[in-house]
């Protein structure tokens, strides 16, 4: 048995721990809000999932014995949470996206948008210090979210807190992703 020292943990470790709080994440503005750029939303995103997949099974029965088998896979919604400034705009901005997939405003029952004009692709990216310059940073891992559309924009939560500040989370749901 191999016995591990202190020099084999940190060489096991290679760059380090990946730290949560340094990503990026790009959101096309397009076409959706013009007072909002998918730069505003960066630096006001609080926190962001990164993607996951589920293998879907279902038992199959070999002789006496029952197994898992493989048929899919579905891929769960992202969430992400955005502090709020004053004039709303990151909240505004969900909004208007959400009313491209239905519009709740038109007269009489809404409008359901086609999937080509709400889908935007989302790119989220996992960053670490840069080797060469530890004052600027560079991407250790990325992915795309194939697809994604807001298809639930929670309650903004108003409190007594003194120095509380206004958060708006959203969830998106994506065809699927992909690491770049």
């Amino acid at each position: 048995m191999q016995a591990y020292t202190i020099d084999s943990f940190k060489s096991k470790l290679g760059r380090g721990l990946a730290k949560s709080n340094l990503y990026t994440i790009e959101i096309p503005t397009v076409g959706i809000d013009n007072r909002i750029t998918s730069e505003t939303l960066n630096f006001m995103s609080k926190s962001v999932q990164l993607p996951g997949r589920q293998v879907m099974s279902v038992d199959k029965n070999i002789g006496m014995f029952t197994e898992k088998v493989a048929y899919g896979f579905a891929v769960p919604d992202v969430s992400l949470s955005f502090h709020v400034t004053n004039d709303y705009t990151t909240k505004l901005f969900f909004e208007a996206w959400q009313r491209r997939c239905i519009d709740t405003t038109s007269i009489g029952l809404p409008e359901i948008g086609f999937k080509k004009d709400y889908v935007r692709d989302v790119t989220i990216r996992q960053l670490a210090p840069n080797r060469a310059n530890l004052s600027q940073y560079e991407v250790v891992y990325s992915c795309r979210l194939r697809d994604a559309f807001p298809t639930t924009l929670n309650a903004v939560e108003l409190n007594n807190e003194q120095n509380g500040t206004v958060e708006v989370s959203v969830q998106l749901s994506y065809t699927d992703w992909s690491e770049i």
